[in-house]
């Protein structure tokens, strides 16, 4: 219910991506960051630390709605999605924390999927050895990752993922407005 909308504004998005620089896409993305960081950040608070327990069934209409947002986020912005499924799937959806990080991953295969698939028909040329290394190495972050989150209260997990994504909002700001990014060629 949220993978395929999620897909289908993923195209939506690579449209516009299309259609400006990569600074404004950058000083577009730092709010939307800032304020998905925020929401987690606080919403940690509201989490009880249940690893199982029951999960909310929503209905079909906000978890499309959901799934095309972000969809369409990922898609323009060119990123997984993860920083904005994570806070769609526990504060729009009522998920526990844990099972939204699980969930997220099922979803962001999906749509960075779809986002590469229409990025690679709008034309874009990837740069493949780069992404091997930075793929490989992100998988065994991930297993690291994975078997420390499962070790961590919620909260601390709601707050860490919130100040990590702040804090890279706030590194791309100082990066385009001081330090002249984002790389261009």
């Amino acid at each position: 219910m949220f993978s395929a909308p999620a897909a289908g504004g993923a195209f939506l998005g690579t449209l516009g991506n299309a259609e400006v620089s990569g600074r404004t896409l950058i000083l577009a993305f730092v709010p939307v960051m800032l304020a998905a960081a925020v929401l987690t950040y606080f919403r940690g608070d509201d989490q009880e630390d249940a690893a199982g327990g029951a999960c909310p069934s929503p209905s079909l209409l906000p978890t499309a709605s959901a799934g095309i947002g972000v969809g369409a986020l990922t898609g323009f912005f060119g990123v997984g999605g993860g920083f904005l499924i994570v806070p769609a799937l526990t504060m729009l959806l009522g998920l526990p924390m844990r099972r939204a990080i699980a969930t997220s991953l099922a979803i962001i295969t999906m749509t960075g999927l779809a986002a590469l698939a229409s990025h690679l028909v709008a034309g874009s040329d990837p740069n493949w050895p780069l992404t091997l290394v930075l793929s490989g190495s992100a998988a065994v972050g991930g297993l690291a990752g994975s078997a420390l989150g499962q070790r961590l209260d919620t909260r601390v997990l709601a707050h860490a993922f919130g100040i990590v994504v702040g804090a890279v909002a706030v590194f791309l700001l100082v990066d385009v407005l001081i330090l002249g990014g984002p790389p261009t060629g």
